[in-house]
């Protein structure tokens, strides 16, 4: 995940290997998206039974909110980064998919409203919208505003999307399984 925070782009990456569990969340920064300095392991866990997966990170004045979903039991949970490395756990979210769907992959934006938007692909390939005022609680729209379609370009499951607001528009992508 990137974001412009501090007069610098933040990338945001998870990393780590599949035999043992074991996964970090590191950073890298840079003024000019050229030079990069040295990436920095911000948080490392190991067998653990939170599996914490697709971060997605919104800055805030002088705070960085995360959110991560928990790959063990599908569940959002919010964290405040301080000073954009020290991940500090704030609260599970209530963010429930409609159909008994398991939440996977997520992106979140705050918009100049001050509201939060969320696109949320679910283990079956469905993408969803949602909606909170506060962070935590959030409100999911039925239907999915995209399902993959047999023999088209996102046949097997969309996997994550991203997206921003610029100018009253919403820019968007998505990483899909083939």
């Amino acid at each position: 995940d990137f974001i412009f925070w501090r007069g610098e782009i933040w990338l945001y990456w998870r990393q780590g290997r599949i035999a043992d569990n074991y996964r970090q969340l590191m950073v890298r920064r840079s003024a000019d998206l050229i030079h990069w300095d040295q990436a920095k392991v911000l948080w490392a866990y190991e067998g653990a039974a939170t599996r914490y997966c697709s971060p997605a990170f919104v800055p805030e004045d002088n705070k960085v909110y995360a959110w991560f979903v928990n790959a063990s039991d599908y569940t959002l949970h919010l964290f405040e980064v301080r000073n954009g490395e020290i991940p500090i756990y704030i609260t599970r979210c209530n963010f429930v998919l409609p159909l008994k769907r398991r939440l996977w992959h997520i992106d979140v934006a705050k918009l100049s409203n001050g509201e939060y938007w969320a696109l949320a692909c679910d283990r079956e390939g469905d993408l969803w919208f949602a909606r909170s005022m506060d962070r935590v609680n959030w409100n999911v729209h039925y239907p999915p505003v995209l399902k993959p379609k047999k023999n088209s370009w996102d046949c097997k499951r969309i996997h994550r999307a991203t997206f921003a607001v610029y100018r009253g528009k919403l820019w968007f992508g998505m990483v899909h399984v083939i």
